[in-house]
């Protein structure tokens, strides 16, 4: 039993891989929150990343368990050193993260330096309080982890304010890993400040602390989004007007010889461009206009609406 025991994962790993494995799946959030057809989730998509985070977590602690006791043997280290396995899990979840991540042909530059900083920054600062104020690994990690819920409201509430800015994809980035790294350094904070005049309520404040950061983002979603600025400081550029009809032809309208009147159109085509010819991608509403708005023929996107017709869009 005693040697079953010995090669279970410590508690610092744990608390390590999770903290890292929920972080990585916080950033492949914000990579899709960055994309111009962010359209929101629904229950299959946070699912999705629940099964995500958790299998971050399982290969970080597998990569830090193997990382470290490989440099246990090297160094003929028989008990766990908590530095040790700070360094390993940030190595693990560096490896992961470059692997999956900062390989995929969707990631930006500044997206993969972000991550690595914060990365980076999650191992040093565990590292540091556990060398300089004796803070457990398990601790800090723990903190860490708690960021990480303030960073996704953060996420929600950037892309829901700054939805028609033109740096959206940069402040999206930008502002929740910023307010994730802000939280976890102000629990850290209190936490250190509360070691030296412990209370009753040990723990509570360092709650507190993450659920007052994580209620600002709530608040930020309750006003609309920031819209783009108007009149003479608005830059100069070209602008589009989408109108889309269902179940409507252009023979029909007045505009193109038809018997229905189509006052609005006949007066936007005075001032603009009338097309002679336009063809539909499907000739159903639904892949039509799902093509439309993602700029792709139906044949190359998602096949859920397949059922609904017999339709071969190959």
């Amino acid at each position: 039993m005693t040697r079953f025991v010995r090669y279970l994962p410590t508690r610092d790993s744990f608390a390590l891989a999770a903290a890292f494995g929920s972080f990585s799946a916080f950033v492949e959030l914000v990579r899709a929150h960055r994309s111009s057809f962010w359209h929101g989730m629904g229950w299959a998509e946070w699912s999705s990343v629940a099964f995500g985070a958790a299998a971050y977590t399982s290969v970080i602690l597998f990569l830090t368990e193997l990382l470290h006791r490989s440099a246990s043997r090297v160094f003929s280290r028989r008990t766990p050193s908590s530095k040790g396995i700070c360094v390993c899990a940030t190595l693990g979840a560096l490896g992961v993260w470059i692997a999956l991540g900062a390989s995929s042909a969707s990631a930006r530059p500044l997206t993969v330096c972000a991550t690595v900083l914060i990365v980076l920054g999650m191992g040093a600062t565990t590292a540091a309080l556990d060398v300089f104020w004796n803070v457990p690994v398990r601790v800090s990690a723990t903190l860490w982890g708690m960021a990480v819920p303030s960073g996704l409201l953060a996420l929600i509430a950037a892309s829901h304010f700054w939805t028609f800015h033109e740096r959206r994809p940069f402040l999206v980035l930008i502002v929740p890993l910023a307010w994730t790294a802000f939280t976890a350094l102000a629990e850290m904070g209190v936490y250190l400040a509360r070691r030296r005049s412990p209370g009753p309520f040990a723990g509570l404040d360092r709650c507190l602390i993450a659920l007052a950061c994580a209620a600002v983002p709530v608040v930020i979603m309750q006003y609309e989004p920031l819209l783009p600025q108007s009149g003479a400081e608005a830059p100069k550029r070209p602008s589009a007007l989408l109108i889309t009809a269902d179940a409507l032809r252009a023979d029909y309208c007045a505009l193109y010889g038809g018997s229905a009147a189509t006052p609005a159109l006949q007066s936007l085509a005075k001032d603009g461009v009338v097309f002679e010819r336009g063809y539909s991608l499907s000739p159903w509403t639904i892949p039509s206009v799902v093509a439309l708005m993602g700029s792709q023929y139906p044949r190359s996107l998602s096949g859920s609406f397949h059922k609904y017709t017999n339709v071969d869009y190959s």
